[in-house]
């Protein structure tokens, strides 16, 4: 669940996009191994949308508002 981190040359790529309305409203990351993953990105990272907690297995979700309402993406907990 560790991401990689990209350090663009040129402008974000996001900048090019239209704007849908479109918004990240939370990122919740489920590890077994929780806390080691806290400590490694809070130092790269200060992102109150970004959740972790304790789980058996691996897990993403992202949860984003839209003009149709909210949608989530990813495993249920």
């Amino acid at each position: 669940l560790f991401p990689m981190l990209l350090q663009w040359q040129s402008a974000h790529p996001a900048s090019q996009l239209p704007d849908l309305g479109v918004r990240l409203e939370r990122l919740e990351l489920a590890s077994p191994e929780a806390a080691a993953l806290a400590a490694a990105l809070t130092p790269l990272m200060s992102e109150a949308r970004v959740h972790i907690r304790q789980a058996e297995r691996a897990e993403i979700r992202a949860t984003f508002t839209t003009p149709a309402g909210p949608k989530t993406l990813g495993d249920t907990p």
